[in-house]
């Protein structure tokens, strides 16, 4: 694990890299001047970091995703309000054109 600074050492203080995980007896570090407690420290705020930008971003997201629903929510409703006025529309101008049509049978009588 050289990226990480670690190396895997076995009893007799040879390096043994990954080669088999259970010949490990103990970890040395290439960088000396981290204390042990400094580096959980380090990996526990990295670990709180990337989980709050996790949650962060989940809580964004269903925001957004909200939004985006209520809008078209919001544009559904109002396009059936239009439809539901036409048809009011059309129903008075019905009624009327009926009205119109007995009138102008009577007065042809």
């Amino acid at each position: 694990m050289p990226q990480w600074g670690v190396r895997l050492m076995n009893g007799t203080g040879s390096d043994i890299g990954l080669a088999d995980l259970w010949q490990v007896d103990w970890l040395t570090s290439d960088i000396s001047d981290l204390s042990l407690f400094c580096r959980f420290k380090l990996a526990f705020r990295n670990t709180v970091y990337k989980a709050s930008l996790l949650l962060a971003s989940v809580i964004i997201l269903v925001v957004f995703g909200y939004a985006v629903y209520y809008f078209y929510e919001w544009k559904r409703r109002e396009r059936e309000e239009v439809f539901a006025l036409v048809e009011k529309i059309l129903d008075v101008l019905q009624n009327h054109n009926r009205e119109i049509g007995r009138a102008s049978c009577r007065e042809r009588v």
